[in-house]
Formats: C-alpha cells, sequence, structure tokens
C-alpha cells in the first residue's frame, strides 16, 4: 500500500488498476476482411474475430513476468498502456472522465483516508460472474476515517 501512499502523484494515477480490473473483458465483434493467420490459427474473410481485452491486458510479452501481478509503479509505454477503454474506432467516449474517477476513488480512499480498512472480512467480499466474461467484485464494502484537517 506504500506506493499508493505515496505524495508523488504519478504513482496514483490509476493506469496500472485499469488494466488490471478491465470492466469490459471482451471487445466489440469484428469481422476479418482477408484471409490472414493469427497465432497459428487461420482466419478467413468474413470470419467472426472477438478481442479478450482482459487477455490482452495481460500480455506477457507487453507486462513482463508478472502480467496478472498489481503494480501501480509499472512503466507502461505509448498510449495508455492498456485496452481498459477499447482502441482506435472502438475507443470509450468516456475515457477521460472514466480515469479522472480511478484517480479521485483512489486518491480519496487510499492516500486522503490512510486508515481505510474492509469493512467486512475478505471471505464475505462478494463476486459475480457471468459467462465468457469473468468474475467481477460487486461491492466493496470499506470503513472510511475522517479526512484530517476536514
Amino acid at each position: 500500500m506504500g506506493p499508493l501512499r505515496s505524495s508523488d502523484p504519478s504513482a496514483r494515477k490509476g493506469t496500472s488498476w485499469l488494466r488490471h480490473v478491465t470492466l469490459v473483458r471482451i471487445g466489440a465483434s469484428m469481422y476479418a476482411t482477408e484471409d490472414f493467420e493469427f497465432a497459428g490459427t487461420a482466419l478467413k474473410k468474413g470470419e467472426t474475430v472477438t478481442v479478450a481485452l482482459l487477455a490482452a491486458n495481460h500480455d506477457p510479452q507487453e507486462y513482463g513476468d508478472a502480467p496478472e501481478r498489481l503494480d501501480i509503479a509499472r512503466e507502461f509505454g505509448r498510449g495508455d498502456g492498456h485496452l481498459a477503454f477499447g482502441h482506435g474506432a472502438h475507443y470509450c467516449l468516456g475515457a477521460a472522465l472514466g480515469r479522472l474517477v480511478t484517480s479521485v476513488v483512489l486518491d480519496q480512499l487510499l492516500v486522503q483516508r490512510p486508515d481505510t480498512a474492509l469493512a467486512v472480512g475478505r471471505d464475505e467480499l462478494e463476486f459475480g460472474h457471468w459467462p465468457a466474461d469473468g468474475f467481477h467484485l460487486i461491492r466493496l464494502p470499506v470503513r472510511l476515517q475522517e479526512v484530517s484537517g476536514s
């Protein structure tokens, strides 16, 4: 938690958090415009191609030896460094707002209120499962302390 509570604002941008907990796990279906081979699989013109954004956001070639590890100090290449908001024509119109909200929430919960703690045991956290979309945390009950100086 130390880096999240760092005074360095770059450590709190939330970029790695967004990559790690991608809300949209499966991208829009697209259609091959020509025959091609991808990762050893032959695709014919007109066949449906679906992008697994969560898998792309955990690619060891892009994110190193431990892509599944949440590392807020992780250095990213160009662009967002993840596909949490999609890409190209399917890039989320609300991405800037999403980044802002994420950074404010992380700042308010983890930096401004260093005593923030789970309000329930870890075994009581509730997850939902949607076929082909994975597991999602449904609620995250936390106990907040008043911000000092308020």
